[in-house]
């Protein structure tokens, strides 16, 4: 009791301050948990807006490539066609008209392939055989700004078979692109990022060069600009376009002729499917449709509550569903392992004005 008032002072005691310090640090430490999250979300809103400008960049570079679409009515042979052509007059290309993803070499075949240590992407085969320099597809492009790259884009194709199906030369071409943001970790010290992937303002070793988007031997995402074999011993490894093996989920639901809003992805060693299964992971069906990944499904057993499946909109349509039944080889989705920023599906005539 206080002499002067004769009234008691309130106060806390220890131990209130101490259950509030803890209550507050839960809090706290609760908070710091969700921010990663929430700058992860607010990093994909801004790549979307962005990547929706870059995706009709690549188209209007893709449609407009004098290299990409060149015509040679006169050719003889597939190895003497120009543009498009090589691609649809090879019948060793898309004949069954499912996506041909990028092959890790600029070797003579069909479809599209890419320099993993470099990034350089090829286009069909053949003397005409077409390249797509790294530098045409970095945004922005190096040395025109005085910004760094910060996205690159790339692109796979497969066959639309139009009119006669004997006829080569109905057959229209496909094209799924690809744009990401490029690997956040690279180390590059004194050196531009335009110096690192195109080597053109300062030669160096391909040791000591990079790529936009990297990953290791087993394809998973290093985010480095290495990836490879002991962190890019042997040089940097370029991050291709890829694809998963998918089902219906669940069981049996690819057995009726309804849309199908949930997959679940085939499981391999590398662990590929988790890079799949990212929440705003975009993948491209065997009919050309873009899909995005909207929820994870878990299975009904709460005591493990294991991620078995995604939710994806839209759904697989009743088609792709049949033809999947009928040989499981369409059951496979077109993607990159890091979440992309956009994908744009659009599809070419070759030999008109498209």
């Amino acid at each position: 009791m206080s002499r002067s008032t004769g009234r008691f002072i309130a106060a806390f005691s220890l131990i209130e301050i101490l259950i509030s310090i803890v209550v507050l640090s839960l809090g706290l430490l609760g908070l710091a948990a969700v921010f990663p999250a929430v700058v992860r979300q607010q990093r994909i809103a801004t790549d979307s807006v962005q990547g929706v400008s870059i995706e009709r960049t690549a188209q209007e570079y893709i449609r407009n490539s004098g290299t990409l679409n060149a015509f040679n009515p006169q050719a003889g042979g597939v190895n003497s066609r120009a543009g498009w052509q090589m691609l649809t007059y090879n019948a060793g290309w898309s004949p069954r008209g499912l996506w041909v993803l990028s092959e890790p070499s600029l070797a003579g075949l069909p479809g599209t392939g890419v320099d993993l240590p470099t990034g350089v992407m090829t286009m069909g085969t053949g003397d005409n055989q077409a390249f797509v320099s790294l530098t045409d597809r970095l945004i922005p492009h190096p040395y025109s700004t005085g910004n760094d790259p910060r996205f690159v884009w790339d692109f796979v194709t497969r066959r639309i078979i139009a009119g006669d199906p004997g006829l080569a030369s109905d057959d229209q071409v496909q094209v799924a692109v690809f744009v990401r943001r490029i690997d956040a970790g690279i180390r590059r010290g004194s050196r531009s990022l335009a110096d690192m992937f195109t080597g053109l303002g300062a030669p160096m070793p391909t040791t000591q060069r990079r790529v936009p988007v990297a990953v290791d031997d087993e394809g998973r995402p290093t985010a480095d600009g290495l990836g490879g074999v002991a962190g890019g011993a042997n040089g940097p490894v370029y991050s291709r376009i890829t694809d998963i093996g998918f089902t219906p989920y669940p069981a049996g639901a690819g057995n009726s002729r309804e849309p199908v809003d949930a997959i679940s992805f085939d499981e391999d060693a590398a662990g590929l499917y988790k890079y799949a299964s990212q929440i705003g992971q975009k993948l491209v069906d065997q009919t050309g449709v873009v899909h995005e990944v909207v929820d994870f499904v878990r299975e009904n057993d709460s005591s493990t509550g294991r991620i078995v499946a995604v939710r994806i909109t839209p759904e697989i349509s009743p088609l792709l569903v049949a033809l999947g039944n009928s040989d499981e080889i369409y059951w496979r989705m077109a993607y990159t392992p890091q979440v992309p920023a956009g994908v744009k599906v659009f599809t070419l005539t070759p030999g008109s004005n498209q």
